[in-house]
């Protein structure tokens, strides 16, 4: 799934945060962007991530953001925020399937990495 906006996310200098929400059988049904920031930073509420999977009943999304370092390596706060995401998709029955940092030429996959358990 990480190629869907890789190509596009790879050489931005801002930091965007998308959700690519996926049908009960991980076909895409939209790509929503929910969050520009700046080079190193972006501001979102946990709110913001689930109001158009709640609204299109969408079961299953799976978070992308680019770090315009170009590093993908997830920070302490890359960590908490796919916690606070995977609890909070528990209340709404809407399962994060992954998170996936983008840098330059490479992605990092926080479910391969352990930190997303299903």
């Amino acid at each position: 799934m990480a190629e869907v906006v890789a190509n596009e996310l790879q050489e931005e200098t801002q930091e965007y945060i998308k959700t690519i929400l996926l049908d009960t059988k991980n076909k895409i049904v939209k790509i929503v962007t929910n969050a520009i920031g700046t080079a190193n930073m972006s501001i979102i509420e946990i709110r913001d991530i689930f109001k158009d999977p709640i609204k299109l009943n969408v079961t299953k999304i799976i978070i992308v953001h680019n770090h315009p370092s170009g590093d993908a390596t997830p920070s302490k706060q890359d960590i908490e925020f796919t916690k606070r995401i995977k609890n909070a998709g528990e209340v709404f029955g809407i399962d994060l399937l992954d998170h996936i940092i983008i840098g330059r030429n490479e992605f990092k996959s926080l479910k391969r990495l352990g930190v997303i358990i299903n």
